[in-house]
C-alpha cells in the first residue's frame, strides 16, 4: 500500500517504485540468483532509467539500491498480455445514480457482506469499483438503509477508564466463550456458541442446544477449535467462577460485542419464522471474520493466514429473505 507522498508522485516514479519494492519483497531470493533476470514492465521508459546520468535524489538512492542485483528491465506492451491485469484496474462507474444504487445494493445487501457500517463498506468496494463522490454517496446509502436502523444497535461514545486483558502473544493462544440462547428452534439448535480469539479476533459460531453437558461442549472445543489451532492456554468463559465473574461485562467485552453482531446479521436475513438462523451461521461467520476489527484495523482472516479470502464483490448477489415480506 502507498504512503500518501508516494501518491504524488509521477508517473515514471511510482512505476520504478514497483519493480523497487519487488525487489526489496524478494531480496533474499533474487541476490542468490546465479544467473540474471528480467523485470517486466510496460512502462517503456524505465529501460533507459539505469544508464540514464540524470537522476533526482529519489532516482540517485533507487538506482544505487538497483544496481545490487544482476538484471535487465524490459518492456512488455500491455497488448501482449494474456490475461487481463485485473488488479490494477477499478471498474469506473457511470455517475448514474441508478448503476450506483444497484452496485452498492449487491454490495452492501449481499449475504456475504452483512449490511456492514459506512466504512466497511467502503472498503469492501473501493478496491473494485469507483466514482466521484464515492465516500459521500456511500455514507448517505448507509445511514438511510432501513434494515440497519432497524436492527442494528445504537453505539456510545467509549467509557472512562476499562482495565481490558492482557494482549496473547498469538492467534489462538487465549480464547473467550460465550452463548446465545433462547432462539428459536433451527435444525433442533436453540443456542449458540460463540467463541473468540483474543489475539487475531477471529470467531467460530457453533450451534448448540441450551441443555448442552459440560461433556459435549468439551466435543465442540476439541471438534471446532482443538483440531485445527491446537490447545489454548487459557479460556475466558462468561459462566465460569474462577475465569471472570458473571454479570460483569467487561471482564468479557469482546465477545458480548461478537455477540451484538451475531444477532444483527441473523436480524437482516433470517426467515419470518426465524427457524433457519443455522444456515445462515457459516455465511455470518465468514463475514464477520473477512471485516476489518476496531482494534487491529484489519480483518481476523488477515491477521492469522496473512491474506484476504478470495471474496468477488462484483459477482456477489442480492438476496434477503426477510425483505421480501
Amino acid at each position: 500500500m502507498r504512503i500518501p507522498a508516494e501518491l504524488n508522485y509521477e508517473i515514471h516514479d511510482k512505476e520504478l517504485l514497483g519493480i523497487v519494492w519487488a525487489l526489496k519483497r524478494w531480496w533474499a531470493f533474487l541476490l542468490s540468483l546465479s544467473s540474471p533476470f528480467e523485470a517486466l514492465t510496460n512502462h517503456s521508459s524505465l529501460q533507459k532509467s539505469m544508464s540514464s546520468k540524470v537522476l533526482t535524489c529519489r532516482q540517485a538512492l533507487w538506482a544505487e539500491f538497483l544496481s545490487e542485483f544482476h538484471f535487465s528491465i524490459t518492456y512488455h506492451p500491455g497488448r501482449l498480455d494474456t490475461l487481463p491485469d485485473s488488479l490494477l484496474y477499478w471498474v469506473v462507474v457511470p455517475n448514474d445514480p441508478t448503476i450506483q444504487l444497484r452496485t452498492l445494493h449487491k454490495c452492501h445487501d449481499s449475504p456475504l457482506a452483512g449490511k456492514p457500517g459506512e466504512e466497511k463498506t467502503l472498503k469492501l468496494i473501493k478496491p473494485d469499483f469507483h466514482w466521484s463522490g464515492m465516500a459521500q454517496f456511500i455514507k448517505d446509502f448507509v445511514s438511510s438503509c432501513q434494515q440497519c436502523s432497524r436492527n442494528k444497535n445504537i453505539h456510545h461514545k467509549k467509557f472512562g477508564f476499562l482495565k481490558p486483558l492482557p494482549i496473547p502473544n498469538g492467534s489462538w493462544i487465549c480464547l473467550s466463550m460465550n452463548f446465545i440462547t433462547q432462539l428459536a428452534l433451527s435444525n433442533s439448535f436453540d443456542s449458540i456458541l460463540v467463541i473468540v480469539d483474543r489475539f487475531s479476533k477471529m470467531a467460530v459460531f457453533i450451534p448448540t442446544l441450551s441443555s448442552i453437558t459440560s461433556l459435549y461442549l468439551a466435543h465442540l472445543f476439541i471438534k471446532n477449535i482443538f483440531s485445527k489451532h491446537g490447545l489454548a492456554s487459557s479460556i475466558q468463559l462468561k459462566i465460569s467462577r474462577d475465569l471472570s465473574n458473571s454479570y460483569h461485562q467487561e471482564t468479557d467485552g469482546q465477545t458480548e460485542r461478537v455477540n451484538q453482531i451475531l444477532e444483527q446479521y441473523l436480524w437482516m436475513y433470517v426467515s419470518y419464522n426465524q427457524d433457519d438462523w443455522n444456515t445462515w451461521l457459516p455465511l455470518a461467520e465468514f463475514d464477520y471474520n473477512n471485516s476489518d476489527h476496531s482494534s487491529t484495523k484489519q480483518s481476523p482472516f488477515f491477521t492469522v493466514y496473512g491474506r484476504d479470502p478470495q471474496f468477488d464483490s462484483v459477482h456477489i448477489t442480492k438476496d434477503t429473505p426477510a425483505r421480501k415480506l
